[in-house]
């Protein structure tokens, strides 16, 4: 009885004193003029998030245009992870090209987009990935794809979009130019990356 007494009181002491220095820090200390979102202990940062997730691009931008690093550190849900958002040239080329090779995907992501990329460039690390990259930039540079993409956009011009752009300037039609050139370039997306024929582009 005299031993649960004990740790009951040692117990109630300990969570005294812990919220005591947490009261402590958290009015000592001068405000940070960082724009972090504000993080709560087990919410983390939703209600920033709801107040702002009509405008969530925004809202970002706005805290790294203020930050002087340009550099932000949010902290998820009972602060069981931090997401680093950067807008810093430096860290994205520390991120992309310096240390590449220490960022890696990571399982979840893996598990996440499996279904949808499997083992593909998008969706591995390491030596799978390096390979992939050499490959594709291989393929992207060759001459041969070059001329089969500028084969493809010519065929599509000459039969498909100056024709139509023709017969509207003849019968005085208002088109919409970004959606006709919106439609081209899908029609020329699907042909190179699918083999796609169908569907040409028409006003």
């Amino acid at each position: 009885m005299m031993l649960e007494l004990s740790f009951l009181i040692l117990f109630l002491t300990s969570i005294s004193v812990l919220i005591f220095i947490c009261f402590f820090r958290s009015t000592s200390h001068t405000p940070s003029k960082t724009p972090c979102p504000e993080s709560y202990p087990i919410i983390g940062i939703l209600p920033g998030l709801l107040r702002n997730r009509h405008r969530f691009h925004d809202w970002v931008a706005d805290m790294l245009s203020k930050t002087p690093s340009s550099t932000l550190q949010v902290n998820n849900f009972l602060n069981l992870s931090h997401i680093i958002c950067t807008a810093n040239p430096v860290n994205v080329e520390h991120l992309l090209v310096t240390n590449f090779s220490n960022y890696i995907k990571g399982y979840r992501y893996l598990d996440y987009f499996q279904e949808l990329l499997g083992h593909g460039i998008f969706n591995v690390d390491g030596h799978l990935w390096t390979v992939q990259r050499k490959i594709a930039s291989h393929e992207f540079n060759t001459k041969s794809l070059k001329h089969f993409v500028s084969d493809i956009v010519k065929s599509e011009l000459s039969k498909s979009l100056m024709p139509d752009l023709f017969k509207a300037c003849d019968h005085n039609l208002i088109i919409d130019m970004q959606e006709v050139l919106q439609k081209f370039t899908f029609t020329n997306i699907c042909k190179v990356a699918l083999g796609l024929t169908q569907n040409p582009c028409q006003i």
